[in-house]
């Protein structure tokens, strides 16, 4: 219906006051593509989210993203970004 999404798990566009807790994703063969993407997301919290990760993917973009905070996740465990990025990857 979308096509190919940037994200193997989850893509998150225009959302504002978004909160992922205690979320795991795998995949049953390794992806290259991020775990997440978030592309004009404002104010976005995660805890204890475990993604899978594929060999010199990032498991994080953000695309004009501001206020972002990741707290005991893996692969990534913390991140704390309250200004605005225009792109990051973690």
């Amino acid at each position: 219906m979308f096509g190919i999404l940037p994200a193997w798990a989850f893509y998150l566009r225009h959302v504002t006051g978004v909160r992922l807790d205690n979320v795991t994703a795998r995949f049953e063969e390794p992806d290259t593509r991020p775990a997440v993407v978030l592309e004009d997301v404002r104010d976005a919290e995660f805890h204890h989210v475990r993604l899978a990760k594929a060999v010199g993917a990032p498991t994080f973009v953000l695309r004009d993203v501001t206020d972002f905070v990741l707290h005991q996740g893996r692969p990534v465990s913390e991140a704390s970004i309250p200004e605005h990025v225009d792109h990051r990857e973690l």
